[in-house]
This record gives C-alpha cells, structure tokens and sequence, in this order.
C-alpha cells in the first residue's frame, strides 16, 4: 500500500473558520504584488463578501 507524504493545495487556500456563526466574516484571496517595490510578494486582497439573509437570499457586502 502507498503512503501519502505531501499534500499540496494549488492556488494555496486557508480555512478561517469551521461551522457556523452568525457573525459572517470577510472574504479575502492571496496575490502578487505586481509593483516593483513589492518584487511579486504574496499579498492578501479583499474581495466581495456575501451575507446570507434569512429569507435565503444574498446581500454583498
């Protein structure tokens, strides 16, 4: 039997939060910093996030 010895996620990603919570949290995604001061460094950009409301239907925020 073959063992698993890596596991990679290709773009990277992260769990913030497992479950549920009423307070919804904000919605983010790693990049590069296209600038030459920034010599392509992984930044995080926000980017739209959504609120479930209760009737079902979504909100951006």
């Amino acid at each position: 039997m073959d063992t698993i010895l890596e596991v990679f996620f290709l773009p990277p990603m992260a769990i913030a939060r497992l479950g549920s919570s009423d307070t919804p949290m904000e919605n983010f995604t790693s990049t590069e910093d296209p600038s030459i001061f920034g010599g392509d460094m992984t930044v995080i950009a926000p980017q739209v996030s959504l609120e479930v409301r209760e009737d079902g239907s979504l909100r951006s925020q």
